[in-house]
Order: C-alpha cells, then structure tokens, then sequence
C-alpha cells in the first residue's frame, strides 16, 4: 500500500549474521471469507517488507492485539476456537505441524480499490522500547471502585512483554512461536542527512518523494541544517508513496483533515446526583466537558468523537480500566485505534496515574463556590460545569504547562477572545429579548455562552417559564436597578414562579454512590475532611456585616468618604504611563462651599479633589475617578497603606473583626 518514512534493523538469532535494514509499510492482502463467499481486504500496518525474500508472511499476534482485535492461538484452549475475531468476520486459523495459519492472496487493483478494508495493525509506530503490551484479566468491582458500564466486571491490563512484527503480502499468513528479533527505530540523523551529493528529483524513479532532508531541502530552496530542524520540528504523516504509475484513485483518510494536539491528556467520568459528565484534561489547566445522561458505550464512545471534533486529535490519552472505554469493540477504543491515538490505562487503585482525577478534583473548587455563592439550583448544575470549564480555560493560571499563555491557547496555538465572558456572571440577573427588539424587556438569569447558537455573543438565558434559551439581545441588570421596587418585585416574582419549576421532584434516578468513588462525584457531603475544611472557610458575602449604608442618599458632608492624602495612579494620556499623584485637598467654590455631592454610590460621587502628580503638575478630579485609580491611602500618622492588586473569595472565621468594629 504504502511505505513509512522509517526502516528497522532485523537481527538473525545468529549474532555472527549482520542486520538487514528492512523498510516499514503499510500492506494489504485479500482474504475469501469461506462462510459468507466474499473477499475482505486485511491491512496490516507497521509491517516489515521483505520483498520476494519470503515464501510466506509473518503476523505479529501481540500486534494485532495491541490493536483491539482479538486473536486466540492456543490449540489447547478449549473455551475457544483458533482464530482472529474482527468486526464483520472470524479468520478461522488452522494447525500445520507446530505452526498455526490461514490462506490468504494477493488482491487485484479492483478489490483494493472496491471491497471492505479491515485494520488489523493500528497506524501508531510500532517502537519496541516503548510499546507496552497486557493480558485482559476480569477484574471484579468492589464499592470503591467505578461501575463505567451495566456489566459487573471491568478489564485492566497490565504490562507483561514486548513483540515484534514480520509480515508480507504472499500466498500464506504463518503464525509463528519462532520470530526474529527485531530493533526498530529511526535512522541516525547523522546517517540519514549526511552530506552527499543527491540525484535531482526529476531523475528519481520514485513516484512519491521521501521525506528526507535532502529532498526537503531540494524542493524549497533551503539548506541542508534548515531541513533537518525543520523535519524535527514537523510533522510527516501524510508521506505517500508507491512503486507503480497511477491507476487508481488513492483512498482519503480523514485522520489528517484534524490537528494532532502534542502533549499528555486524561479522561474519566464525574458523577452528580442523576447525571455524569465525561472529562478530559491537560497539565495547562485545560478542561473539556461532555454531558451524559448514562454511562454506556452509546454515549462514552461518542465523547472523544465530539473531542476531537472541536479540538483536535490528542497524541497520547491515559484513562482507567472502566469497560465502557477500554473494553472490546467499545466506540471509544474503535475511536483511539482510528485516529491512531498512543493511549495508557492505569493501574486499579492508583488514582495517581491519571491525572484526569486531580484535575476534576480543581474543577470541584471552583463549582461548589459558584453553586453555594448564588444559590443555584441542582437542576441547573449542567451549566455551572460549562461555565466553570469554559471560564478555567481562558483564564491565566500558574502551572508550569501553561507558560504564561492561558490554557485553551497552549492547546490550539489561537489566543481566545474573552469578550463573551466581560459582561455576566454565572446565574446574574439579565434583561432580554427574544422578539426582534420589540415589546419589552424581560428579566431572568444569565447560564452562559451558547456556543453553537446563533451569532458570536449569544448566551443562554433563563426565562420565567424555567427552559433555558438563547438569544443575542441581553443586558445585565445593575446594582443600581436592582434597588429599584419595580425590579425587586420583578425578581421576587420570577423567583417564585421558577423554585415551582426546578424544585419539582420526580423519581429517585440517582446513581448508587457506594459504586462510585467519592472523588468522582460531584457531592460537596460526600468530600474528606480536608477539602470540606478549606471550602468551609468561603464565606457569602451576606454573611458579614460591612457597616455601610443601607439605601442610596446623597449629603454634602465632606467627612462621608475623604480622599485627601491618598495616592492613586493615573495616565494622563490613553496610552501614556501609568503617573503616581497624591490627592491635596477638596475644592471649595467662590462662596467657600464645597464643589459637587457625596454619595454613598462611589460611581455617583460628584465631589472635587485638587491632586499632585510626582513631577509638580497639578489637576482637577472628581471623587468617582479617584475611587477608580485609587492606589494607596497614608493615615494621619503618615502611615502608607497599599491596597490589595485583587480579592477573591474572601475567608475568614469568628475570631474576625468586623468592619463595624473596626478602628
């Protein structure tokens, strides 16, 4: 079919015999089905060529089930028959002497071109000193363990040897107890680009050019040292190749229409009360959710489609032994061998290996502070996940994966736009429209961006009537408006009309949480004491008593908020330097009263300051633009207090001072 970029070093059981360098490739062979008469046409990839040198070929058992298929060749195993169980058919094998086979031909340019392919090597480098192969084992569950399907046992696979592959297209397929041993890899760079003089490729008798530095540097006109960093430093996937002229169509493979992701992800299954959600995960801090509404195959399987879909295809994937994801002929496993993804399934009980884990456990902060902070309600928790997820990806972070960028730009190279995320918070009140911008405005609560909705800017909107929709038109709520009794009855009625909605209770669908391990469900009573002792801490902001004033009034005491001998920092021009300046004093008028109106509102404070920048300019400003700018404030004892850069999620326990009692 075709051949790879790479060859391997095939060593004789005799050491005094030299290597033979043997090319890799992808073949194929035809196979008559004797049950139902047709002829299937058997890909065998990361497969040595031999050329004429063999009268036969040579499969790799462990190979093909490294691959997901199936393959029995015990003749003494009398649970089974000998033979290899793909999807559409059984290749049946038979005894010759101590050797196993089966008849197979060589296909015609028709049959390639017109019947069934069936993979029976994944298109993953097959590196001998990497590849970890197993033995299935039936592992059965116990209460602490996770129930990823209906059935009651789950397959793990443990690392247990190494295997080589000898294979080509002839009359028989042998297998074979005797192998060669063979060392595969790359070629040395210094051998393979070594400084030579090169046939021009208009003399070259290959119908496809190899991926070397020599023809790279050829074709574009770039030396050879630029070649060689640039073949490091791409990827060479779609490499073609062939010996004969065209005649025929070549075969699209969709694995190259999506970006392959470098790096480690994760993936496994949190649980809330009624649903689940499949998670996958980077070291960056980068998340991907998928709703489920049952852990089965027909849903599991179709999460790294849909992953794949809107990112790309990840190079290495580490999960658990759950049988929905790692069990025979699962969409999942059909998915990984697809896109030919290098996956890692970790032990039983060590939660350790899969980071997947740890990282739903961060993803359990964040959610619980939202659903405690705004009271949100359970049937709802859907997209407060979503939100929590979209919102981490785009937000900075300090993990050492993340390089200063944020983590949904290590993933995709494109630096996301946050513009959606500015205006709202999870569960805010919001006015909207629905109607074209006629009637009125309508109140209810903001659930997030609707991604594949409508135009860019479109959010997920909870109206009176308790089903969330989506529109274009929305606009938050200010704390102003919201002191308003016209808004406040609005609210309270909303509120009314949707607690009848979401607090209705139908049957007990929730899943048996002594199946589950805790930290897989989304249950803030289910958590250890430790994490419940550090999200104890988290206070509501209702809880403490600021001292402010109640209400919005306004007075011309001067004494209701005073900023002089305050620093604050300022640009005097948009794009000038940020310029520290000291506030002087409050100007007065021409009569001796003081200029503008305090208000408890800061944004409506209309009071006037004198302040002095550093260099001895001085300027007129109002009291709203100090509060804005404000850096600093130096008591009468000359005592400079800096405030705090940021304040989130404030702590504190009984031994606190309030402000009502403070100095």
């Amino acid at each position: 079919m075709s051949y790879t970029p790479r060859s391997a070093d095939v060593y004789a059981y005799d050491p005094a015999l030299p290597p033979t360098n043997v090319p890799i490739v992808s073949g194929a062979t035809a196979y008559d089905c004797p049950q139902s008469g047709n002829t299937f046409i058997l890909i065998f990839n990361e497969a040595l060529y031999y050329g004429n040198r063999l009268d036969h070929s040579l499969i790799n058992p462990n190979q093909v089930r490294k691959f997901g298929i199936p393959l029995w060749d015990n003749p003494f195993d009398e649970m089974r028959n000998i033979g290899i169980k793909t999807k559409p058919i059984f290749v049946a094998l038979k005894a010759k002497g101590t050797k196993l086979l089966f008849d197979l031909r060589a296909p015609t340019d028709q049959e390639l071109a017109n019947r069934p392919h069936i993979d029976m090597t994944s298109k993953v480098p097959w590196n001998l000193g990497t590849v970890q192969l197993g033995k299935v084992s039936i592992v059965h569950e116990d209460p602490i363990d996770d129930p990823r399907s209906n059935e009651a046992e789950l397959r793990q696979l443990d690392p247990i040897m190494q295997g080589m592959n000898e294979w080509r297209t002839v009359q028989q397929t042998i297998v074979d107890g005797e192998r060669f041993f063979q060392q595969v890899g790359r070629m040395d760079d210094d051998a393979r680009f070594a400084d030579v003089p090169v046939r021009p490729s208009f003399v070259s008798t290959e119908q496809h050019t190899k991926a070397t530095a020599e023809n790279l540097s050829e074709r574009q006109g770039i030396g050879l040292h630029r070649a060689r960093a640039t073949l490091r430093s791409t990827l060479q996937r779609g490499t073609r190749s062939a010996i004969l002229p065209l005649a025929r169509r070549y075969r699209a493979d969709r694995m190259f229409l999506r970006p392959r992701l470098k790096g480690k992800f994760s993936t496994d299954t949190a649980y809330f009360n009624h649903k689940a959600s499949q998670i996958y995960f980077h070291k960056s801090g980068f998340y991907s959710c998928h709703h489920l509404s049952k852990v089965d195959d027909k849903q599991v399987g179709p999460t790294l489609k849909k992953f794949i879909a809107d990112y790309g295809i990840p190079e290495h994937l580490t999960m658990d032994g759950a049988a929905v994801q790692v069990g025979r002929n699962t969409s999942f496993m059909e998915t990984i061998n697809r896109a030919a993804i290098n996956y890692h399934i970790s032990r039983p009980y060590r939660p350790e290996e899969n980071p997947a884990k740890g990282g739903i456990r961060e993803l359990k902060r964040r959610f619980y502070r939202l659903i405690v902070k705004h009271a949100i309600p359970e049937r709802l928790w859907d997209f407060v996940l979503d939100y929590v997820v979209d919102t981490m990806n785009i937000t900075a972070n300090y993990s050492r994966y993340s390089d200063g960028q944020v983590p949904l730009e290590v993933i995709t190279g494109i630096t996301p736009d946050i513009t959606e995320y500015m205006d709202f918070t999870i569960y805010g009140w919001v006015y909207y429209r629905t109607d074209g911008a006629l009637g009125t405005n309508e109140i209810g609560r903001w659930l997030g961006v609707s991604h594949r909705t409508g135009p860019m800017m479109t959010c997920w909107i909870l109206p009176k009537s308790g089903r969330p929709i989506s529109t274009d038109t929305v606009q938050h709520i200010t704390e102003t408006e919201r002191q308003t009794d016209v808004v406040k009855e609005q609210m309270a009625q909303w509120t009314t009309d949707v607690s009848k909605i979401l607090d209705a209770r139908t049957g007990d669908i929730s899943w048996g949480k002594d199946e589950i391990p805790p930290q897989l469900i989304f249950d803030l009573g289910l958590e250890d004491e430790e994490f419940k002792c550090n999200f104890n801490k988290l206070i509501k902001a209702e809880d403490v008593d600021d001292g402010t004033l109640q209400g919005t009034t306004e007075t011309d005491d001067i004494d209701t908020q005073n900023y002089v001998n305050m620093e604050i920092g300022l640009r005097q021009r948009e794009e000038g330097e940020l310029q520290r300046a000291v506030v002087c004093r409050r100007l007065v008028g021409a009569e001796g009263n003081p200029m503008g109106v305090a208000n408890n509102n800061q944004l409506l404070d209309t009071r006037q300051y004198e302040v002095e920048y550093e260099h001895g300019s001085t300027e007129v400003l109002a009291a709203n633009l100090l509060a804005e700018n404000l850096l600093a404030q130096v008591d009468e004892h000359g005592h400079r207090h800096l405030l705090m850069e940021e304040i989130t999620e404030h702590r504190s326990d009984e031994k606190a001072v309030k402000m009502k009692d403070a100095f």
